[in-house]
């Protein structure tokens, strides 16, 4: 896991001081390669021995392995961006079609990088094991939720996507422990779905977020 990845995985666990360094990691991370630990601290305002702790704890021995392993990173995105970035008027078919392609190879190593396989595991065992199954979200958690919904329903599985909030608040209402809700958000905050997966506690059916 790229140490760019690592930190975006735990970022919204981080201390304020914690903070101040990710956010000037994620934006700043070229200027790293000539700070210290000390240095740095100074730049974004927080102890030296703050920087030391935030290495540890993205499981770096210390400050100078977290920098050679920003380095890396930094070096190995530099070479990916030339076939891995915005499309643009100039590209030809070629390019734009090797973008896209990288594109989703990126977002799938990303996201096994930013979740455990047993996470996978009980994702599958939780989905096969469902008598019922509502996938919600809005927007573009919709098309995903509807997408997702199709293919378990060739494997045979009574997966629905609704996109009226109404209809899947009534579905649930009915739902018991071997029911399944599937709930898909990406700021993990949109009121609607909160709304179901609430009334899916309260019958007692199975969540996945």
């Amino acid at each position: 896991m790229s140490a760019f990845v690592k930190i975006k995985s735990i970022k919204s666990s981080l201390s304020t001081s914690e903070t101040k360094l990710a956010d000037f990691i994620l934006e700043s991370s070229n200027v790293i390669r000539t700070l210290s630990s000390l240095e740095l601290s100074k730049v974004v305002g927080v102890s030296q021995s703050s920087v030391i702790k935030f290495s540890q704890k993205l499981g770096y021995k210390g400050y100078p392995a977290f920098k050679l392993a920003l380095i890396d990173t930094s070096n190995n995105e530099f070479f990916a961006t030339k076939i891995h970035g915005e499309i643009t008027l100039n590209d030809s078919l070629e390019m734009i079609s090797s973008k896209m392609l990288n594109s989703k190879r990126s977002v799938l190593n990303e996201t096994i990088n930013l979740n455990e396989q047993c996470f996978f595991e009980q994702a599958i065992k939780m989905i096969k094991s469902a008598k019922r199954m509502v996938i919600c979200g809005l927007g573009g958690s919709a098309l995903v939720g509807k997408d997702f919904s199709y293919k378990l329903q060739k494997l045979g599985i009574a997966a629905i996507a609704d996109s009226n909030v109404h209809s899947q608040l009534a579905y649930v209402t009915s739902f018991t422990s071997h029911d399944l809700v599937f709930a898909i958000s990406e700021s993990g905050s949109t009121h609607e779905v909160i709304k179901i997966t609430e009334q899916a506690k309260k019958t007692i059916a199975k969540l996945f977020r």
